[in-house]
Parts: structure tokens; sequence; C-alpha cells
């Protein structure tokens, strides 16, 4: 990826596009994935990420953990 793609998902808070961009891509091309399919592969990596981080914080702020 190049700097200013990186720069710019950091920018824009998309760590798990940042994290899964590569290996995602080499599974996109391997099965001719579309390019919406891949971004929408990429949306479902970083809503997951947001949720467990999410979470995690809920658990810290009532103490379980």
């Amino acid at each position: 990826m190049s700097d200013s793609v990186a720069l710019l998902l950091k920018e824009l808070k998309l760590p798990a596009f940042v994290r899964h961009y590569q290996s995602l891509w080499d599974t996109a091309v391997e099965k001719s994935w579309s390019h919406t399919d891949y971004l929408a592969a990429l949306c479902e990596y970083e809503l997951s990420d947001r949720y467990q981080r999410r979470t995690q914080k809920w658990i810290r702020e009532a103490r379980l953990a």
C-alpha cells in the first residue's frame, strides 16, 4: 500500500482497512472478487473491529475485567 493511502486511511480512522488490505486483496484476486465484494469485505472487518473495541470498552467501564 502506498504511504499516501495508508495515511489517508489512518486519517479516516479505518485501522482494520490498513491491517487487512493486502491479505484480503490477495484473496480477492485469487477468488476473482469484484471491487465491490472486496470493499464489502474490508468494511465487514472494520465494523467487526469497531464492535470488538466498543465491547471491550464497555467491559472496562463496567469493571468486569
